[in-house]
């Protein structure tokens, strides 16, 4: 091979690496691009949640505040009628119909868990980057469904049967009509001494009392729950 030979054959080495070396720079350069685009787009999305997941325990907060002033009215019928069977004060039959009636009201509204939910059930919870924020959340999911409203559905059924013994205690004294159906039950006279003296009335009432104040406390550490999570997450948005 001549020198000239060698010279050109050189050349089109150089040649030929320079371009491979530009084809790789150029992969690489277009595989960051991508992970910069995949990760940018994966904060945006994390940061949706997350907002989204605060607005869900904003809304827990408030709407576990907000029935406080919706069973004010039943709690205060409730006190009433406890007070009466310990007192045996007299009220008319049209008034102690009236606290019966009051204190059958119930609102005991769940936690708002959809982002929670949508989290965990899409696998989108790897999105949150800090590890511990992703068990705080699976925890929180965990203890409100399982655990909150369990109990909450325990309480309802148990108000319910005391609620409904109590009605029927005093439907049987003629202090709140039955069904016409129910023989000589529509037009008794209404006995309220009878009812206020009666054992398993007073019963009922007494656990009546003891489940709105159970009903009370869930209310409370619901509303605690969601506002340690939120706080937490307010805090990891702030810092990042």
């Amino acid at each position: 091979m001549t020198p000239i030979s060698r010279v050109v054959h050189a050349t089109k080495w150089k040649y030929a690496f320079g371009e491979l070396l530009l084809i790789i720079v150029g992969i690489s350069l277009a595989l960051a691009i991508d992970e910069w685009r995949e990760d940018t787009e994966d904060r945006r999305t994390e940061l949706e949640y997350i907002e989204q997941l605060i607005r869900d325990l904003e809304s827990t907060e408030e709407v576990m505040a907000s029935v406080v002033t919706d069973n004010a009215l039943a709690d205060d019928a409730a006190t009433r009628l406890l007070t009466l069977f310990e007192n045996g004060q007299y009220i008319e039959p049209k008034e102690i119909r009236k606290l019966l009636w009051n204190k059958s009201f119930l609102d005991n509204p769940v936690p708002v868990l959809g982002t929670a939910e949508a989290l965990v059930a899409t696998g989108d919870l790897r999105l949150i980057r800090d590890s511990s924020i992703r068990s705080k959340v699976t925890q929180y999911l965990s203890h409100a469904r399982d655990y909150r409203l369990g109990s909450l559905y325990d309480l309802e059924s148990s108000y319910a049967s005391s609620d409904t013994s109590l009605s029927k205690i005093a439907a049987a004294h003629g202090v709140i009509p039955t069904r016409r159906r129910v023989e000589g039950q529509i037009h008794q006279a209404p006995n309220v001494e009878g009812f206020l003296a009666h054992s398993e009335a007073y019963a009922e009432v007494m656990q009546v009392m003891l489940l709105r104040r159970e009903f009370s406390a869930y209310r409370e550490e619901v509303a605690a729950d969601a506002r340690e999570l939120r706080e937490l997450l307010v805090v990891y948005v702030m810092s990042d």
